[in-house]
């Protein structure tokens, strides 16, 4: 008999493959502030060895926020007079690399 789970927090694991992100990211995350104890994440005993658990609704929501929050600053700085600064190196000008 199978049984499944009636909350969706997940290990590192599993929110690593479901959310496409790596482990490290989702502990940067983590000590960054983009995810929340008790909201996002939770150990799954109480002790700082413990595994954690990562609440993968809350989480995808939280990363489409500050992807949402990232697009939107980025599309206000540029502008549509942008202009190519880029030239490509001149004939007979050795490289100094």
């Amino acid at each position: 008999m199978q049984t499944t789970r009636s909350c969706s927090w997940a290990t590192a694991r599993e929110a690593r493959d479901q959310l496409g992100v790596s482990e490290r990211t989702l502990a940067r995350w983590r000590s960054s502030g983009l995810f929340h104890p008790g909201e996002h994440w939770r150990r799954k005993f109480p002790s700082a060895n413990s595994p954690v658990l990562y609440n993968l609704e809350h989480c995808q929501s939280a990363m489409n926020e500050a992807t949402a929050r990232c697009a939107a600053g980025l599309e206000a700085a540029v502008t549509p007079t942008l202009k190519k600064t880029c030239r490509p190196p001149r004939r007979g000008v050795r490289s100094h690399y």
